[in-house]
């Protein structure tokens, strides 16, 4: 029998004298087995490129009805899926999964999952990440089974970082993501997550500190200061960073990260890609900055 599986389809299913099976019909070789004794198991059948897809199929379980829904389960037969057009036999690499260590879970969270995201992060927080993971997660963690590491072990580390409460807090924010995705993986079972549990060290809002906002005796003062360095021989492309900065109010990482081909002197407009608040965002540009990059050299970057 071929449906759609969902909770209140499973729900219905009634046993019958000897094993029964309803097939996905979004997903080919997804399943669930109905036992006689009426018990619900999702389940994955598959051939393997050895068999070279064909013959007898094989049966891979993934987890009972009730610790797992309909979508949970999905979800762990697509990742078995990728893995078996990877060349990889889903059953081999879910015995695997018993032995798997932190170490393993961060490499694969790092490199195959973050960068293949929708919408990945920005490679400086990949940056960060993969900074707090190698000082911070391996030389605590790295060993470790990822199906051993309870909510207490992550509460020893995180209070060992308690000097530096910030970093504590964005390491256990790595580790809970990680930790989630081992879930889907399968190697850890569903609703586990030890970073759950860990309560995080309050923090001062990193835009709370004292702000100072230039008067206009100020600002003339900081052009100035500007313009006397330059004809000191200060690099060029930075003081016009600071002065574009200054009459726009973007972040710095944008202007810095701006390109002639997302400008548009005439009309005044600069399509920012991917700031930090959306993927793309269009601003007009006050005269003052035309003037300055219109003096700009043949750089791609403004």
């Amino acid at each position: 029998m071929r449906k759609r599986i969902t909770k209140r389809v499973v729900d219905s299913l009634t046993p019958g004298d000897r094993d029964c099976f309803l097939w996905d019909t979004d997903l080919t070789g997804f399943g669930c087995k109905v036992t006689p004794a009426g018990r619900k198991i999702y389940v994955l059948q598959y051939r393997t490129k050895r068999q070279n897809w064909k013959g007898a199929p094989r049966r891979l379980t993934i987890g009972k009805h009730g610790e797992l829904t309909p979508d949970q389960a999905r979800k762990l037969a697509a990742e078995l899926l990728l893995d078996l057009k990877a060349g990889v036999d889903p059953s081999l690499a879910r015995r695997r999964s018993d032995s798997v260590t932190v170490s393993d879970l961060m490499t694969r969270f790092l490199e195959g999952c973050l960068p293949n995201k929708k919408r990945p992060p920005k490679a400086s927080t990949l940056r960060s990440y993969d900074s707090l993971v190698r000082c911070h997660v391996l030389p605590a963690l790295g060993n470790r089974g990822v199906s051993e590491v309870s909510t207490a072990d992550l509460e020893r580390l995180h209070r060992r970082m308690r000097a530096t409460p910030y970093v504590a807090n964005r390491t256990l924010s790595v580790l809970q993501h990680a930790f989630d995705q081992a879930e889907a993986w399968g190697w850890r079972a569903q609703a586990t997550n030890p970073a759950n549990g860990v309560e995080r060290y309050p923090e001062q809002r990193r835009g709370a500190r004292k702000e100072v906002m230039l008067t206009a005796k100020q600002m003339r003062a900081l052009l100035k200061a500007i313009a006397e360095e330059e004809d000191e021989g200060a690099d060029s492309a930075a003081c016009a960073a600071i002065r574009v900065a200054s009459w726009t109010g973007w972040r710095i990482g944008e202007v810095l990260n701006l390109e002639w081909d997302n400008l548009d002197l005439e009309s005044g407009v600069a399509r920012l890609v991917d700031t930090k608040t959306s993927a793309e965002e269009y601003r007009q540009i006050p005269t003052e900055v035309t003037r300055i990059l219109a003096a700009r050299g043949e750089s791609p970057w403004l």
